[in-house]
């Protein structure tokens, strides 16, 4: 009782303290952007210096907590304040992309419906540029459909019931029961998919890190429930998905990233000096999405099930490719529930399970772990809310358009698929190291995401050369490098990517010359400008300049 007093203090003095954070948030705006950089080191070396006073000579975890919550704020302000200079350039490098290439900019509702004409010349004109993007020579992660595959018939339906259900909601399962027998459908092949049992169940999110947010708090509360855990922590490799780290701030769960080799691997054998008596799982990638890379889940699962602890796997990059019979890829798949230990599995259906944008599917081996992350409140004014997940209401149009799609396609056709995409990888990786003297491969075991870099040159540079040609390649941070994933749109442009790429090293590389693209690695050479450029880009909406009056002027 006393211990639960304590902890209830606890939360009590930190909500406080996050009411008076929010209060000052805009002076402290104010006042950290106009530090250089000398003087922001010099904060956060004194506040550094208060912390550990703090801790050590305070022994009480009221204290403890309080100074948890306030050094994590401020570094968090200080290191996430853009400087003027830097916002000034992102804005300029976005407000060239973005500024009148959109000739109707709506500000606020019209007085009179739009006619259909106009709606039409407007929804034309609005989708030039995703019509680029699928059309393109596509590298990056957002298409996985072929024009073919755009055009056939199963598309056909599933666009037709996504449609048709554009206004379920199956968090009303007692008004959507055809939505819902959907939902449930597709998350049995799903399990089916990722050799799950009986027992085997879960739940339909939106993304990717819906599935690791709901992941998380589904340990947290199992965790508090039968192990009396309140302050948790997971584990997760450096490669993990970011969202991760989201995720633990919005959850209020310790994230312990462990640094990897230079295969981009996780060694098992340090994960026992990041894990204590309130680890509560592990967050394991097959593969990530960064390089490609394939963690050991097989020793770091059986690892967890002997300490008791839950242990995530993200599939959402490729695994998907692994979970049909006659599927060539010369590895064994650990990524499934015949992995002893594996408590949860989450997949991005979009991908190259070929469903709607906005479908992944959260697997858990057992019904108490999907149970945790439910919510049900009893005493609201309007009567008793339940929710599944943190987000409550889902997409069913996009549901049904998965739904219809995954049966429209079939185990056969998924696996040769698979195997189209598995060669091409491994070709395109073949090809790269016959370049070997100029070029590093950075993923060793290839599914269909590949990672390289120049061994003496600017890798961001190359990037921008292969942008401009078509290619929607990836920058990675560390280290700097390329990543592209293969999928079925543009595994029959990998010969065109080989000769951009050999045009690069003929023209620019060892040479004074060098090629003068987007500039986009500048927003890389350190974390300020980096910051910029992000904080720029989710403003793109302010740096919309021309609106529809100033259009009629001109």
């Amino acid at each position: 009782m006393e211990a639960m007093l304590e902890f209830l203090h606890i939360e009590a003095i930190c909500t406080e303290l996050e009411l008076i954070w929010i209060k000052i948030q805009n002076d402290t705006d104010i006042i950290f952007e106009n530090l250089n950089h000398f003087e922001i080191l010099m904060l956060i070396i004194i506040g550094y210096f208060v912390y550990l006073l703090l801790m050590y000579t305070i022994n009480s975890p009221t204290y403890q907590r309080i100074c948890d919550f306030l050094l994590c704020r401020t570094l968090r302000k200080v290191t996430m304040a853009p400087t003027e200079e830097g916002k000034q350039e992102a804005e300029e490098y976005w407000g060239n992309k973005t500024v009148c290439k959109v000739k109707n900019v709506y500000s606020e509702l019209p007085m009179e419906p739009l006619q259909d004409k106009e709606f039409k010349r407007i929804v034309d004109e609005l989708s030039k540029d995703n019509d680029l993007i699928l059309g393109t020579q596509n590298f990056g992660k957002n298409k996985y459909k072929s024009s073919k595959e755009m055009h056939s018939e199963v598309e056909k339906l599933s666009n037709r019931a996504n449609g048709i259900f554009f206004k379920s909601n199956p968090m009303h399962y007692d008004l959507f029961e055809g939505n819902c027998q959907m939902e449930a459908e597709v998350i049995k092949m799903c399990a089916n998919i990722y050799k799950g049992d009986v027992e085997t169940c879960g739940v339909l999110d939106c993304s990717e890190a819906d599935c690791i947010r709901n992941a998380l708090l589904s340990y947290r509360a199992w965790s508090k429930d039968y192990k009396g855990i309140t302050i948790p922590n997971v584990i997760a490799p450096q490669t993990f998905d970011p969202s991760l780290n989201r995720a633990g701030e919005l959850l209020d769960v310790e994230i312990r990233r462990i640094p990897v080799d230079n295969n981009a691997k996780m060694s098992p054998k340090d994960i026992a000096y990041y894990v204590d008596e309130n680890t509560i799982a592990i967050f394991l990638s097959n593969p990530d999405g960064a390089f490609g890379v394939f963690d050991s889940i097989k020793s770091i699962a059986e690892y967890c099930y002997r300490q008791g602890m839950g242990c995530h796997v993200d599939c959402s990059h490729s695994s998907f490719l692994l979970g049909f019979d006659g599927v060539n890829f010369g590895k064994e798949d650990q990524g499934n529930f015949e992995t002893k230990g594996v408590t949860s599995i989450g997949v991005s259906l979009n991908k190259y399970g070929l469903g709607s944008p906005g479908t992944s599917c959260l697997l858990y081996k057992t019904r108490i772990l999907r149970k945790s992350q439910y919510y049900a409140h009893y005493n609201w004014n309007g009567g008793m809310y339940t929710s599944p997940n943190l987000s409550g209401s889902r997409y069913g149009s996009a549901i049904a358009a998965t739904w219809v799609k995954m049966l429209g396609t079939g185990k056969n056709i998924y696996t040769k698929k698979a195997n189209d995409i598995i060669d091409s990888t491994l070709k395109l990786r073949a090809d790269l190291k016959e370049r070997s003297g100029h070029l590093d491969i950075l993923t060793e075991e290839t599914l269909s995401v590949l990672a390289f870099k120049l061994k003496n040159g600017d890798s961001y540079n190359l990037a921008d050369f292969l942008r401009n040609k078509g290619f929607n390649v990836v920058n990675t941070i560390n280290p700097q490098a390329i990543s592209l994933t293969v999928t079925e749109v543009n595994n029959e442009m990998l010969p065109d990517l080989k000769k951009f790429i050999d045009e690069y090293i003929k023209n620019y590389l060892g040479k004074n010359a060098k090629y003068e693209g987007e500039g986009i690695q500048k927003f890389y050479e350190n974390r300020d400008t980096l910051l910029n450029y992000i904080h720029t880009k989710f403003d793109l909406p302010d740096l919309m300049k021309n609106t529809r009056e100033e259009i009629r002027l001109q």
